[in-house]
């Protein structure tokens, strides 16, 4: 089979995240079993246009403003005589709409989650307004299109929008076993510990967990919170944390690899 992904970033971005992870994982096992897999991404500096990774065909295009406007005419020019099998986007962050070119191929729409009003939280107005109204239109132009969706959360909020039950499907993120296969750590654990475990944006409400702390600390003494992460909202967490005088509390790992995490 032969199958074509479009996601924002790939795994070598600077900026990836879970999404490409997840992708990562996901499809190194799908090419293993004799799949052609390709990605088309947007570009960063430094990156080939093309190149493979793991065995799969990664094609870089537009930016990081830009990439979702590129899709359509990149896909009609380079790509729609490719006779993939599958179409598959990720819709995290703005969908790029291919359903309303694409007609003569399965689109399978993949969501990790849905900004929402929280997005509000993250950009300006206009930007948050514009990532806004592009996920109200999902039901539309998707409304043939099967749903791959990764928990029951995301799929009840799809379904609030208009996509029927029947067209969703709940995949679970997976995990390493044989990289999480150790002794129990929590035979080894003391006091209570409270760990995040992710990238470090506004729209993610960690400040909220840290001003929850408060009340946590106050009804269990021994507790400390780990944040492990980075992100562009990392000093600021930082900074809230010490206003909050909740620094011998809370502890910033700052990236942490798959090893130091196990």
């Amino acid at each position: 089979m032969r199958i074509l992904v479009i996601n924002w970033r790939d795994i070598n971005h600077p900026e990836a995240g879970g999404a490409e992870v997840h992708f990562q994982e996901t499809f190194t096992r799908i090419v293993a079993a004799g799949h052609h897999v390709t990605l088309l991404c947007s570009r960063f500096s430094g990156a080939a246009d093309y190149e493979w990774v793991d065995g799969i065909e990664v094609i870089r295009n537009g930016g990081k403003f830009t990439f979702n406007l590129t899709v359509p005419g990149f896909y009609r020019s380079r790509l729609a005589d490719a006779n993939f099998d599958l179409i598959i986007e990720n819709l995290n962050k703005i969908p790029f709409f291919l359903p309303a070119l694409v007609k003569d191929r399965p689109i399978l729409a993949l969501v990790h989650h849905l900004f929402g009003t929280t997005v509000f939280r993250e950009t300006n107005p206009v930007f948050a307004s514009y990532v806004y109204l592009t996920e109200r239109i999902i039901p539309y132009v998707y409304r043939s299109c099967d749903f791959e969706v990764v928990s029951e959360s995301t799929m009840a909020e799809l379904k609030r929008m208009g996509i029927p039950s029947g067209q969703m499907e709940v995949v679970n993120n997976g995990i390493d076993l044989d990289l999480f296969s150790g002794g129990d750590a929590m035979d080894k654990k003391s006091g209570t510990s409270v760990i995040y475990l992710g990238r470090l944006k506004r729209y993610k409400n960690v400040d909220r967990l840290i001003q929850a702390m408060i009340s946590v600390h106050a009804e269990l003494s021994d507790v400390r919170l780990t944040i492990v992460g980075e992100g562009d909202h990392y000093e600021a967490l930082k900074a809230l944390t010490v206003q909050l005088g909740l620094h011998d509390i809370i502890t910033f790992t700052g990236f942490v690899s798959d090893n130091e995490k196990v």
